[in-house]
């Protein structure tokens, strides 16, 4: 199914994992991590194939069976915390993107750590939302916290870091604060002039 979706073949994925997940919900059950990453293969096959109501229901059977375990600030909660994130943006609800997105935040936090690059990918996601929201002195904190983050764990040539450098920058020119946005700039330019030629 991971294959197909990779492929670009949303509906091989899905019908895959319709498939699986009818022998999961008997063996292994409902609430077996197998299970629940079945049903977050739904989430993400139907978000890529464009259904978003599929897509939104499957994260939050996923995010529903999940939070009546024990742990409910488990790793693999992230997961459907962020393609419900992605399906609620879609469909243009974005306060409740940002909440689910925080929500993924907090769980990669306690169990990665605060300087993992996996928390820097959300606060990315995070502060694009922030940005929507017009919450411009939110998104500046994430963005630079995702810098700090990835200029400690990210190769310097990193095209991730180059994006997270532009959008500091934009809120900076957007300010007018223009000795700040020089800074971050030459920042960038440092960076591209140490990359790689394709």
């Amino acid at each position: 199914a991971e294959i197909a979706l990779a492929k670009g073949d949303a509906a091989g994925a899905i019908k895959y994992n319709l498939s699986a997940l009818e022998i999961r919900e008997k063996i292994p059950g409902m609430k077996h991590p197998e299970t629940l990453q079945t049903l977050n293969n739904l989430g993400l096959a139907y978000f890529e194939s464009g259904e978003y109501d599929k897509s939104e229901k499957y994260f939050r059977k996923t995010l529903e069976i999940s939070e009546s375990g024990k742990d409910e600030d488990r790793l693999s909660l992230a997961d459907p915390y962020i393609g419900l994130a992605d399906v609620l943006l879609r469909k243009g609800r974005v306060k409740e993107a940002g909440e689910s997105l925080e929500k993924a935040l907090e769980i990669r936090e306690k169990s990665l750590g605060k300087e993992h690059t996996e928390v820097a990918i959300v606060l990315d996601n995070l502060g694009q939302i922030y940005l929507k929201q017009g919450k411009i002195d939110e998104a500046e904190k994430v963005f630079l916290r995702s810098l700090s983050i990835r200029r400690k764990k990210s190769p310097k040539n990193d095209p991730e870091i180059l994006m997270l450098y532009g959008d500091i920058i934009e809120i900076y020119i957007d300010r007018k604060n223009f000795d700040r946005a020089e800074v971050y700039l030459k920042e960038a330019l440092e960076i591209i002039g140490k990359a790689p030629e394709c």
